[in-house]
């Protein structure tokens, strides 16, 4: 299995934007992925700014069809002016 972990950190003001197309993101994986077998969307406690999603798939090969597909490839184009220094996303070979 593969495992993602983002962490995507909103410029100030855009907090809520970015929540909402983070959840439009969830909602369409879910919807439209069958290998996308966990996908949670998390905001941080202590700073609000800060966004997190924990991505699970049944291959390295769902992953590379999730980042391909037309909602994340819309989702990423429209956050990508929204995002902080300190976002980043990490891949992850899920070993237990």
């Amino acid at each position: 299995m593969y495992g993602v972990v983002a962490f995507l950190q909103a410029v100030p003001g855009s907090e809520a934007e970015v929540e909402q197309i983070l959840n439009t993101l969830v909602d369409e994986t879910r919807k439209n992925e069958p290998g996308a077998t966990n996908f949670k969307l998390f905001r941080h406690r202590k700073a609000g700014d800060t966004f997190v999603l924990m991505e699970e798939y049944e291959s390295a090969a769902a992953f590379e069809s999730h980042g391909a597909s037309a909602h994340v490839q819309s989702a990423f184009e429209r956050l990508q002016p929204m995002l902080g220094p300190n976002s980043g996303i990490h891949s992850l070979d899920i070993l237990k």
